[in-house]
Formats: structure tokens, C-alpha cells, sequence
């Protein structure tokens, strides 16, 4: 990674905010124009009145130059008039480049999303064709499959697609429409059960794909018990960025074994000047750590690979419900500050609980940081502010198949690590840790506004932090 390496998206300095303030500015044009439109209209009532007339009488040169005087004000190349007028066609005019570069924006993403949709759908019904002719091919010429079956085990395809994300990130949104396809002779009944349990019966998103292969996977229900015997992270309160991700790595890299759905609530108490204690609550999520591809094995341990569809596909989640249930437990009130930070899968898990959070107001998420993590696909809540790290190189942010949206709650900062293979490039430590001492030292005012948020509540000076290590495991 280089320095001047990051790009960032979204937040105070993105395009979404610049729009918000073309619009606001128009709002304010408008009423302005409106204000000077009454001015004028009351002009306008002066010249009629009888007072003006009756003035006339006495000193008809007076009265003439007077109301000339007035018509100039309100009408004339300078007047009144012409200036709310000039106005509110400057208003009409901000107001119509904002709209039309959102719709020209949403046009363009709907454009993608089918072109993807139709790629996916076209290489299924092509592939089988593909396969006989190549099958044909290597009957009549053994030779041929010789050198290509030598050919494709010299590649080292874990080295391939490290250095080349691009390619899943294209693959990922072609995958609602591969999906299509292969339903497609089934279409009346895998449709109609799709759509009685939810689900779309046919996909045109990633996250719609992904809700029907959660079908699969029944998540159950979510427990958080207290693991007091749990190692814990630092006891120092954050002061950075990078502060924040360092205890979620020590807690990615503890989470193991029996103990692999551990994550920390860390309650950060501060003292004001007039001696009244201040309490905020950072949640470390770790991500995914056994795949349990199996529907039928074993699946207490909730970060496994139904978790991972469930959260793409924006659904409820055993994780989920045993975050919520860990801040319950550790005293979290609707009016604490809530952070959580999550790396992977637990990106998801975090953005998916600001949402639950966010619905049913229990508790208050104001900030949300995620690493590597696929949340193209998810909506941030009004009120709750996200950071995003995402490594290039990296091909898990990209199983989305969407980008992070490009809005004034949502800053996205994109750098390039290349480590030439695929754990390496998602690592917390080898990567996003790291990633976030050169996040902490950017300029963008984007991250300087999203850091200075967190200033005083999540990243202070002085004061004392309390680790709680819960235990999340899957019930029912």
C-alpha cells in the first residue's frame, strides 16, 4: 500500500451531500424568491391605492415622478420583480441538475443490474453447449485434453483470483440471473414456494439470490451468554481509527474453537466537568469462522456460511439476534451511543443490527465501521453514520455484486493491497489494521467528518473502558 493510495465515496464531502445542498440551496432560493414576490406584489398594491392618486391633486409632478420611481423599483431591468423572478429560475434550475443527475444515476445502476442479470442467465443456458463441444473436442484430439487438463493444474488459482478481484466482483452480480436459469425448468413450483416463504422467485439482486439459497439454511434463534473466563481486549481507551480495529482484530484473532462466536461489548465511561458519568458501547464482531456448508451438521456456532447468505440476502440472523442480546445484557439503554464494528461477516452482522436497532429503537447505533465486509447491498439507517474499509485486492467486499452507495451517512474509503493471495488480502492484521493508520491521517474531509463524530463519545482522552466477552451460539 502506498501513500495517497486511498479513494474515498460518500459522506460530507461525497456526491450525495453536494446534491443535499443543491437542493437545499434551492429551498432557500425559493423562498427567497417567494419573500421578494410579496414585496413586489405589495409594490404593486401601492400604485393603485387611492392615497397615490389623491396625491396628484396637489402635486401632479410629485406624483409621476413617485410612481415612476416605483415602477422602476418593482418592474425595471433592476427591480424587484425581475430579481424574484431571476430567482426562482435559479432554484427551478438546481433543483432540476440534482434531479436529474439522481435519475441519471439510478438509470445507469438499473442498466447494470440487468446487464448482469441477462450475462448470468445467458452463460448457464450456454454453458451446457460449451461443455459437449469441448467434451467433442477432446474425444477426437486426446492429445488436446492432455495438454489442457496439464495446462489448468499448473494454475494456482487461489494466486489467480487474489490477483485478479475484478472477476468475482463481475462473476458475483452475474449470479441472480445463473440463478434464474437454473430454476427456470422448475419455474412454477420453485417460484411459487420462493414467493411463500418471502423470497423473490426470481432474482434480479445478489441479495435476492442470496435469500433463496438461505431457504436452506433455517437460522434458528441467537444466544448471548457471558464468557467471564474470556481473555479481553485492551483496557486503554481508543484515541484513533485505528485504535478501534486493533481490539477488533485481538478479538478476531482470540475468537477460536468453542469460542469462536465470542465478540466484545466494550463500555467506554467518561466523566463531565460537572461529574456525571457518560456511557458508550463498542460491539467488536469478528467474522466468519467455520463454513458448515452442511444444513444437516452442526450449526451452533453461528459464523459459518448460512450466516453469510442470510446477511446478503438482508434476512435475520442468529448473530444478529445474539448482538442485540449481548447489549442488553451489558446495560445498554436506548439513549447510549452505540458503535459497532465489525470485520467480514461480522460487517453484515453490524450493519444488519443498526437496521433491527434502528426499527424497533431499542437501542441508539450512531456509528457503524465495517472491514472487508459485502453491505452494498443494505441500507443505512437515518441517524446512524458508516465507515467502510475496502481493500481492492480484496475479493469478499465485492460478493455483493453492488457498490456502496454514495450518500451523505455513508463514507466508503477504498485503498489498494495487494498480497497475491486471497487470505492475505481480506486479513485484518495483514490488511484493514494497517489500512487504518494512513485512514487516520487522511485529509479528506469525508473521514475527517466521520472521525470527528467519533471524538468525545467512542475516541476520548481520559476515561475508563469495561470489556464484556459474550458467547454467541445458534438455538432451534
Amino acid at each position: 500500500m502506498t501513500a495517497g493510495s486511498l479513494s474515498v465515496t460518500g459522506g460530507a464531502g461525497g456526491i450525495d451531500a453536494s446534491l443535499d445542498d443543491m437542493e437545499a440551496t434551492s429551498r432557500v432560493l425559493a423562498a427567497e424568491a417567494a419573500e421578494l414576490g410579496r414585496i413586489a406584489l405589495a409594490g404593486h398594491r401601492l400604485l393603485l391605492s387611492g392615497n397615490l392618486a389623491a396625491s396628484a391633486v396637489l402635486d401632479p409632478g410629485g406624483a409621476a415622478a413617485s410612481e415612476a420611481a416605483i415602477l422602476a423599483a418593482l418592474d425595471g431591468p433592476h427591480g424587484v420583480s425581475v430579481l424574484a423572478a431571476g430567482l426562482e429560475l435559479m432554484s427551478a434550475g438546481l433543483w432540476a441538475a440534482a434531479a436529474t443527475y439522481r435519475a441519471k444515476d439510478d438509470a445507469l445502476a438499473a442498466l447494470d443490474l440487468a446487464r448482469h442479470w441477462v450475462t448470468g442467465y445467458a452463460a448457464v443456458c450456454v454453458a451446457p453447449f460449451v461443455l459437449v463441444a469441448a467434451g467433442a473436442a477432446f474425444v477426437a484430439d486426446p492429445a488436446l485434453a492432455d495438454a489442457a487438463a496439464a495446462e489448468l493444474s499448473n494454475v494456482d488459482w487461489g494466486q489467480f483470483i487474489a490477483n485478479h478481484p475484478g472477476l468475482v466482483d463481475e462473476a458475483s452480480a452475474d449470479v441472480p440471473g445463473g440463478l434464474s436459469a437454473l430454476m427456470s425448468p422448475l419455474q412454477p413450483f420453485s417460484g411459487a414456494f420462493a414467493f411463500s416463504q418471502g423470497q423473490s422467485p426470481v432474482p434480479m439482486t445478489v441479495a435476492q439470490a442470496a435469500g433463496l439459497v438461505g431457504l436452506a439454511y433455517p437460522d434458528g434463534h441467537g444466544e448471548a451468554i457471558a464468557n467471564p473466563d474470556a481473555t479481553t481486549t485492551s483496557s486503554s481507551t481508543p484515541r484513533d481509527l485505528q485504535d478501534i480495529l486493533r481490539a477488533l482484530a485481538t478479538r478476531n484473532s482470540m475468537s477460536a474453537g468453542p469460542n469462536q462466536g465470542d465478540i466484545d461489548v466494550r463500555i467506554v465511561t467518561t466523566v463531565d466537568a460537572s461529574g456525571i458519568a457518560h456511557r458508550s458501547y463498542i460491539v467488536d464482531i469478528p467474522g466468519t469462522k467455520g463454513w458448515q456448508f452442511d444444513p444437516s451438521g452442526d450449526r451452533t456456532q453461528p459464523n459459518d456460511f448460512g450466516t453469510n447468505v442470510h446477511g446478503l440476502g438482508s434476512d435475520d440472523t442468529a448473530r444478529r439476534e445474539g448482538v442485540l442480546q449481548a447489549l442488553r445484557n451489558a446495560g445498554a439503554g436506548p439513549a447510549d451511543p452505540v458503535m459497532l464494528v465489525g470485520h467480514s461477516q461480522g460487517g453484515l452482522v453490524a450493519m444488519s443490527t443498526a437496521l433491527a436497532a434502528s426499527e424497533s429503537g431499542e437501542f441508539r447505533i450512531t456509528n457503524v465501521i465495517t472491514a472487508g465486509a459485502p453491505i452494498g447491498g443494505l441500507p443505512v439507517p437515518k441517524g446512524t453514520q458508516v465507515l467502510s474499509l475496502e481493500n481492492r485486492a480484496d475479493i469478499v467486499p465485492s460478493l455483493d455484486g453492488q457498490a456502496n452507495a454514495d450518500i451523505d451517512n455513508r463514507v466508503t474509503v477504498s485503498f489498494d493491497d495487494q498480497h497475491h493471495n486471497i487470505g492475505e488480502n481480506h486479513s485484518m492484521t495483514t490488511t484493514y489494521l494497517p489500512a487504518s493508520a494512513q485512514v487516520d491521517s487522511s485529509a479528506d474531509p469525508s473521514v475527517r467528518a466521520f472521525l470527528a463524530g467519533l471524538h468525545g463519545t467512542f475516541l476520548v482522552a481520559s476515561g475508563t473502558v469495561t470489556t464484556n466477552v459474550y458467547t454467541i451460539r445458534r438455538t432451534g
